[in-house]
């Protein structure tokens, strides 16, 4: 996980999801990498500069956004719009696959149709996988598919790629 641990991404949401993912991928390692302090978890935590967080990412097999639980239909609106965090752009870029809450809809919708990382349900018996198998967690060619196509798309949300979408844009509104 990367990022802050607050509302939208609460330690317990983080914790449960990671350690889920680390109990079912072989010679997995969790890490919360995080500007927090103070946070009590047995789970490593690290702290990186944010000019260094794309060397960080290069060397992560996935990036896990948590998201929470929600109490009631304006909290769940609220998560479901959130389309891309800058976690999520920044790992994409560089073709890390994202694994997401099927609650954060869009973003998971956008990992369905591009087959780029795990979707998953928080429920109260434990994370339930949306379109993978335990199975998969462990298949080396699952991996690398996934891998592959966040590769495929990661050029999308590259610096130069983006910077162009805009200055298009805004020589169209002008």
């Amino acid at each position: 996980y990367v990022g802050s641990v607050s509302f939208w991404h609460p330690l317990d949401m983080i914790e449960k999801s990671l350690r889920f993912f680390e109990k079912n991928i072989p010679s997995s390692k969790i890490e919360i990498v995080t500007n927090s302090s103070n946070i009590q978890t047995s789970i490593k935590t690290t702290t990186v500069e944010h000019s260094m967080i794309n060397e960080y990412y290069i060397n992560m097999l996935a990036l896990v956004i948590p998201g929470r639980e929600t109490n009631g239909y304006f909290e769940s609106l609220q998560l479901s719009i959130n389309l891309f965090s800058t976690k999520a752009a920044e790992a994409i870029s560089v073709g890390v696959p994202l694994v997401v809450n099927e609650d954060i809809v869009e973003l998971a919708e956008f990992v369905k149709t591009n087959k780029c990382g795990i979707i998953f349900k928080n429920t109260a018996s434990g994370i339930e996988l949306i379109n993978c198998t335990t199975e998969d967690l462990q298949s080396k060619n699952f991996w690398e598919e996934i891998t592959k196509n966040a590769y495929l798309v990661s050029n999308r949300f590259r610096f130069g790629n983006v910077e162009k979408q805009y200055l298009e844009y805004y020589k169209g509104i002008m």
